[in-house]
């Protein structure tokens, strides 16, 4: 993205569509953890005692329902903002979008989350093992990982620095804490109305640029089981790609036709499409190839960890909009230290050993 593109408003909407991200996936997971969210939520308020066996899908409708919530509160003159990608919420071996079921104690539980406001998007995501009561526990080494990884990956980050480099440092220090790096879970460069760019890595070589934001999606697993790509019969979450053809059908031009003044190229759940006519009209686009399912991930037999947030590569260094503000440990490699000491708020690449 040219830097003359990001002016400040563009950065505004960036940073308020990370707010409510983190303040979502305050609301969920306190939510789950059984605790008061009322300070968060002020006008949406839900009981504070956690279900034993909470719906999966029902939580996510309440992340979606919260994005909803916030986004029209601000920007009041901009029709079009809210949910940039559905809330989905998968538990310990997958690692995408498998929302189903319930949640159970001992859960490693993900929760993903992403607003946009006139097409600029933010993301975040956050993992915790469900215990007793609803208490949450990060204390696992792999969410440890994710958290780390992901922030070295902030720090990282600068112009003319490599894809490639980045992606070395970021599976050395996942297995500092025993674990691996999956590398089908990329981080992309977004721009508006697209939540995932070309550019993205693991993956690629390439330099980043002034000027271009990133939503950075680090998943790390356990153990070294191979990543596997499933397909839920119940996958709803679609995108609309770029591919030209006018249906034959009015349903079919009817769906497609909302889905672009509505989400553009930025993902939804189908279900929103309820109707007997609009489900017809969703499975004629489906027929014709003009959307198509978001990509599901599970390491099979092994936990996984996520962690997702939003950076912009600003004038004046990283700006972060979502994310932990800091780690709860640092790792205990000398090297990896340095580079969390190194402030975001310069653009002086951090020089990496060729070995690590």
């Amino acid at each position: 993205m040219d830097d003359e593109t990001i002016q400040p408003e563009t950065i505004n909407k960036i940073q308020r569509a990370g707010m409510i991200c983190q303040q979502t996936l305050d609301y969920l997971c306190n939510y789950m953890k059984g605790q008061s969210t009322k300070e968060i939520l002020s006008d949406l308020y839900y009981d504070d005692a956690t279900p034993p066996e909470s719906s999966i899908k029902e939580l996510c409708k309440m992340g979606d329902t919260y994005i909803s919530e916030q986004t029209a509160k601000i920007y009041k003159k901009v029709q079009q903002k809210g949910t940039a990608y559905p809330t989905t919420i998968s538990v310990n071996d997958d690692i995408t979008h498998k929302s189903t079921g319930v949640l159970r104690e001992g859960d490693l539980v993900k929760v993903y989350v992403a607003a946009h406001i006139e097409g600029w998007t933010a993301h975040a995501s956050r993992s915790f093992v469900l215990g007793p009561g609803g208490a949450k526990d990060e204390s696992l080494p792999v969410i440890r990982a994710a958290q780390a990884v992901g922030e070295i990956a902030a720090h990282l980050i600068k112009p003319d620095v490599d894809a490639y480099t980045v992606t070395r440092v970021l599976e050395y220090a996942a297995r500092q804490y025993g674990c691996r790096l999956n590398r089908m879970v990329t981080s992309h460069e977004s721009f508006q109305w697209m939540l995932k760019g070309i550019q993205f890595f693991p993956g690629e070589s390439f330099k980043f640029e002034l000027g271009e934001t990133y939503n950075i999606d680090i998943a790390v697993s356990e153990g070294p089981q191979d990543t596997q790509f499933v397909e839920p019969p119940d996958n709803t979450v679609y995108f609309r790609n770029d591919k030209k053809y006018r249906l034959k059908t009015s349903a079919g031009r009817q769906v497609i036709d909302r889905i672009e003044k509505t989400h553009f190229m930025l993902p939804f759940d189908i279900s929103e499409f309820s109707e007997p006519v609009e489900r017809f009209g969703i499975q004629d686009c489906i027929k014709n190839e003009l959307i198509e399912p978001c990509e599901v991930y599970r390491d099979r037999a092994t936990r996984t960890a996520r962690y997702s947030f939003s950076i912009i590569i600003g004038d004046n260094g990283i700006i972060k909009t979502t994310g932990v503000k800091k780690l709860a440990t640092l790792p205990n490699d000398a090297f990896l230290k340095s580079v969390l000491n190194h402030s975001l708020k310069t653009l002086e690449p951090i020089e990496v050993p060729e070995k690590l």
